[in-house]
C-alpha cells in the first residue's frame, strides 16, 4: 500500500502555474473546437440548402414578374384592409370595440368587405 507523500521539492506555486496554464489552454481548445463545430454545421446547412434548392433552370424573368405581381396584389389588399380598419375605428374606440360594433349593429356590408379582403 502506497501513501501519497508530498514531494518537498515541488512548490505549491508550480501547481498553481500548471493549473493556470491548463485552464488557459483548455479555454483556447474549447473555443477552437466550438469554432470548428460552427463551421461544420454551417457547411452542412449550406449543403442541405444546395441539395433542396429550387430548379435553377426556371426563367429568372418569369419568376421575377410573378413575384412582383403577387407583391403588388398583397400590398394593395393590405392597404385596403388597413383603410377599412381605420374606417371601422371611430373616435374614442379601440379597434376591437369597432369590430364588435359591426356585429352588434349588423353592418353586413363592412363585414363582407373585410371578409373578401382576408
Amino acid at each position: 500500500m502506497t501513501y501519497y507523500i508530498e514531494d518537498p521539492y515541488i512548490e505549491p506555486e508550480a501547481d498553481e502555474i500548471f493549473n493556470d496554464w491548463y485552464e488557459i489552454n483548455g479555454v483556447l481548445k474549447i473555443k477552437e473546437l466550438s469554432r470548428q463545430l460552427r463551421t461544420f454545421f454551417n457547411y452542412k446547412a449550406e449543403v442541405i440548402r444546395y441539395r433542396f434548392r429550387s430548379n435553377p433552370l426556371l426563367s429568372k424573368n418569369c419568376t421575377d414578374t410573378k413575384f412582383y405581381t403577387r407583391k403588388q396584389k398583397i400590398e394593395s389588399k393590405s392597404h385596403e384592409f388597413i383603410f377599412l380598419l381605420k374606417m371601422i375605428k371611430k373616435n374614442g374606440q379601440t379597434l376591437e370595440q369597432g369590430i364588435r360594433s359591426l356585429y352588434t349593429n349588423k353592418n353586413k356590408t363592412r363585414i363582407k368587405e373585410l371578409s373578401v379582403i382576408t
